[in-house]
């Protein structure tokens, strides 16, 4: 009786053990044929898949970031081209390229695959087959791309085109599918990930991104070319540029000159002491703090313990020095306690040759360039490093980002400064391969990539150029892409947001970007070959590559309601209002209803200032000819200079039969009188007896005194009739 008990039970265990397996089974083949549910995750979606974009030499492999080398993923006709080099990397195939023959080959899983200009070869145990190719095999720059497309259809992959910029390819028994409208945000996380200035992160991945020289990458493996239009200037037309070689901070004027401080009161120049090995190139002011910044040939620094009280003053210092080892870019901290002996109180250096310098309202952010092979220590490549608060600080490589289209090798490291609070650390971000082309605001940095690729059959196509944006102190990223060739990008100060001037194919475009780079508008202006671009006033001023043209666009502010967000956006746009001859104008400067041109008189060939009034459209009012046959003129950097009053550096000969007998070189100084008028002031030069040939790059005016600067000169000259020197130096 126990024993049939005991079977009973048994039995009955069994049953419902079956049961629950049956179920099991049921509901494994429903989650099989139902993949989007809430228990599977994206990343669990990932599993055995590789994410890639265009145009980028990251992809993600199991859900790990990989760098594929340095030819890149394009489009082309619909399709999606990868170099033979994915498959290796991506699946670990075994690939072959002949060039010669035109022929690409890859085995994998027992199957080797050959593909020529039309079809593939698949050789698989015994059997042989010949597929035609829906889009032939490309050769670039003697690398093979192949068409992603049939590589999945012959190793039973399937594909998913996210937004026709992302692709996820994954086995098809896994039976993996998205839905964008539920998973947009995760798969948009996804692409940042290989598309958006994705990380080094080791060593190994910068050798495959640079290779083991130094090289130039583009799109595609092809060398990247910045395109520009024939007969285009090298020096813009519209500048807002200011001095950089001179300061002037409440009654005392700071200059540097043959790389010393020099430092005026209006009557005598001194030189300031400056640590051990610093050649100064570049001087600013800010709150009553003096900034210098330069080379160091290991130089001596102070090191002095930084601390601070409530009202900024420093509390301890210790009396001791350290070598900043090799060459080194500097920027020194400089209290004014003693205005004629400025005194460091912290100092900063990095690795590298500064790029550009930018002050800001309360920030200056400069831009350092070390190239990755003066960075190779024996086998080891050297992260970029700098000191801070007396302190070094290493970039690791798991810090560095990088352009998706390689435009160099070398580091780029911005520095951001706070200048209201200078017992703050620096904000540094480390860039590999992002060239020259950056531009600064305020608390970030724009980069833009751009060039021209060549088509299969020979043809240059222009490429779109791409711009990022990177906020320097929380690291939020944009990016936007424009139709043509980039050739001025220019902060809109008035409304927030940049205007962009491109070309494409040869009509020029002005576009409008907000603050976050989203193109908010595109206007196809009436002129073509216009190269250079200005922001004043809310107005955007355009010339063309001969100078004779200006083209002006008013900008206006409107707001759209946004779905998305609770606050109205705020929306940039440009109206074109007429084209002007600048009538021989090389340089115009805007002053709101006014602005002022520098050029020649064509008719006498002589320099000439003229005055314009700026509506709608501009109108020559005035003009005042300087000079004889073959003069020139060019603007002088100022600082301080009063109002309706001009210097400009001249270079003038004045001719008699055919033989240049006098030249003179310096600065001639206008006032505007009050019907925009330009009267002749006087003029200071540089130039010893006998020597003609001293050029005055930079100006400031201060307590009626003018103060110039030349490349190893300092003057200080009296506002009077015959501008009388005060002093100079040396």
């Amino acid at each position: 009786m126990k024993n049939k008990i005991i079977l009973n039970i048994i039995l009955v265990y069994f049953i419902v053990v079956s049961i629950v397996l049956v179920l099991q089974l049921y509901s494994g083949s429903e989650d099989k044929d139902m993949p989007i549910t809430e228990t599977v995750k994206l990343v669990d979606k990932l599993n055995n898949s590789v994410v890639l974009c265009a145009d980028s030499p990251v992809m993600l492999v199991n859900k790990r970031q990989v760098i594929m080398g340095d030819q890149t993923p394009f489009k082309d006709k619909g399709s999606c081209y990868v170099p033979l080099g994915f498959f290796e990397t991506a699946y670990g195939a075994a690939v072959e390229d002949d060039f010669d023959k035109k022929q690409a080959t890859l085995r994998l899983d027992n199957t080797a695959v050959v593909f020529t200009a039309a079809e593939a070869r698949v050789i698989s145990n015994s059997n042989e087959k010949s597929i035609p190719l829906e889009s032939p095999v490309i050769y670039r720059n003697t690398y093979a791309y192949i068409p992603v497309e049939a590589f999945c259809d012959i190793f039973d992959k399937e594909i998913f085109d996210f937004d026709g910029k992302m692709l996820i390819i994954s086995p098809k028994s896994e039976n993996v599918a998205f839905d964008p409208a539920l998973e947009s945000e995760m798969l948009e996380d996804i692409e940042q990930q290989v598309n958006n200035l994705p990380l080094v992160m080791s060593e190994s991945n910068l050798r495959k991104l640079i290779g083991a020289k130094s090289a130039i990458f583009g799109i595609g493996g092809e060398h990247s070319v910045t395109q520009t239009s024939a007969g285009k200037a090298e020096r813009p037309v519209i500048s807002n540029s200011q001095s950089d070689r001179i300061a002037v901070a409440d009654d005392h004027v700071y200059a540097v000159c043959g790389g010393k401080l020099l430092v005026s009161d209006g009557s005598v120049i001194k030189e300031a002491e400056l640590p051990y090995g610093f050649s100064a190139d570049f001087v600013t002011v800010y709150d009553g703090r003096l900034f210098v910044a330069g080379q160091g040939e290991n130089a001596i620094m102070p090191v002095t313990e930084m601390t601070f009280d409530e009202n900024d003053a420093e509390q301890t210092r210790t009396q001791s020095s350290v070598v900043a080892k090799g060459t080194k870019f500097c920027l020194l901290y400089c209290d004014l306690e003693d205005k004629m002996q400025p005194r460091v109180r912290r100092w900063f250096y990095a690795d590298g040759e500064a790029v550009q310098k930018q002050l800001f309202e309360n920030s200056l952010s400069i831009t350092v360039k070390k190239s990755v092979s003066e960075l190779l220590n024996g086998d080891v490549y050297s992260a970029p490093e700098y000191c801070d608060l007396n302190k070094t600080t290493a970039f690791g490589f798991d810090e560095i980002k990088y352009m998706t289209q390689m435009l160099d090798s070398a580091y780029t490291v911005i520095y951001r400064f706070d200048l209201a609070d200078v017992s703050k650390k620096a904000d540094a971000d480390a860039f590999l391969g992002v060239g020259d082309d950056i531009t600064l605001a305020q608390n970030s940095a724009v980069f833009y990539a751009q060039g021209t690729m060549p088509s299969e059959n020979g043809v240059v196509v222009n490429k779109v150029t791409d711009l990022y944006k990177i906020n320097l102190i929380n690291g939020a990223y944009a990016h936007e892409k424009l139709n043509g060739v980039l050739l001025a990008l220019n902060r809109i100060k008035e409304y927030g947001g940049y205007a962009a001037l491109a070309e494409n194919s040869g009509r020029s475009i002005l576009y409008t970007l907000s603050d976050s780079l989203s193109a908010d508008n595109k206007l196809d202006l009436s002129v073509q070959g216009l190269v250079n671009a200005s922001c004043e006033g809310g107005s955007v001023y355009l010339t063309d590559a001969s100078k004779g043209n200006m083209l002006i666009a008013t900008l206006s502010q409107v707001y759209e309601e946004d779905e998305s967000s609770e606050e109205p956006r705020t929306v940039i746009s440009a109206q074109e209002k007429g084209v002007i001859a600048l009538d021989g104008v090389e340089y115009i400067r805007p002053y709101e209803t006014t602005a002022v041109g520098l050029g020649k008189n064509k008719e006498l060939d002589n320099a000439e200032i003229s005055m314009w009034a700026l509506k709608d459209s501009a109108v020559k009012t005035a003009a005042d000819s300087i000079g004889e046959a073959g003069s020139s003129i060019s603007p002088v950097r100022t600082k301080n200079i009063a109002d309706g009053e001009m210097l400009f550096d001249l270079s003038l000969f004045v001719k008699e039969n055919d033989v240049p007998a006098e030249k003179y070189n310096g600065v001639y100084i206008y006032n505007v009188s009050e019907n925009n008028t330009p009267v002749f002031k006087g003029r200071i030069t540089h130039n010893d007896e006998g020597r003609t040939d001293v050029t005055i790059t930079d100006a400031a005016y201060l307590n009626e005194r003018y103060f110039t600067l030349s490349e190893n000169k300092f003057a200080v000259n009296a506002d009077d009739a015959e501008m009388t020197r005060i002093a100079s130096y040396p």
